[in-house]
């Protein structure tokens, strides 16, 4: 698999990098596989990256009331940990592989130089991410619970989070 290949796919990268962006990403991201019932992400862990599924299916669970619900089932081409890696929040669901699993990780390290050198990004992830929330909220409903209280401006947002580290 060819990583900026597929990263070009990917409406929340393709809509938001240019071209040498796509390439520097692809050569920082990292390839994960996963078992059947291995977890990818886990509810209130910090972290710091974000996977883009390359193959296989994860189901994403939020525990409510002390029971796990299953909220969805991603696959191919699909993102999962957008708003840790940009924001800093903690995970907001549980993502466990339902079948075997090979994803991009894209970390902090990968991303931040990007950011730091084109600030405009900070406003395009914003932007990006809010239409995120629209059409998740669309198609599974109010999807509060994955973004956290809304924020008036995302972009200021990013920026903290990547600014923090950089000092």
């Amino acid at each position: 698999m060819n990583a900026q290949d597929f990263l070009k796919t990917v409406p929340f990268f393709a809509e938001t990098l240019s071209a040498d962006q796509l390439r520097a990403l692809a050569a920082a991201s990292k390839i994960v596989t996963l078992a059947v019932g291995a977890p990818l992400i886990r509810e209130d862990d910090r972290s710091e990256s974000m996977f883009v599924i390359t193959a296989g299916e994860v189901t994403v669970t939020i525990r409510e009331a002390g029971k796990e619900r299953a909220v969805a089932t991603l696959g191919k081409g699909e993102i999962v940990g957008e708003m840790s890696l940009l924001t800093g929040a903690r995970r907001s669901a549980t993502v466990k592989a339902e079948t075997p699993v090979t994803a991009l990780e894209i970390d902090r390290a990968a991303i931040g130089p990007l950011l730091i050198d084109e600030p405009a990004l900070f406003d395009r992830f914003a932007e990006t991410l809010e239409n995120r929330r629209v059409e998740l909220d669309r198609v599974y409903g109010p999807m509060a619970h994955f973004y956290g209280a809304a924020h008036d401006d995302l972009a200021i947002v990013i920026r903290t989070f990547f600014s923090e580290k950089a000092s």
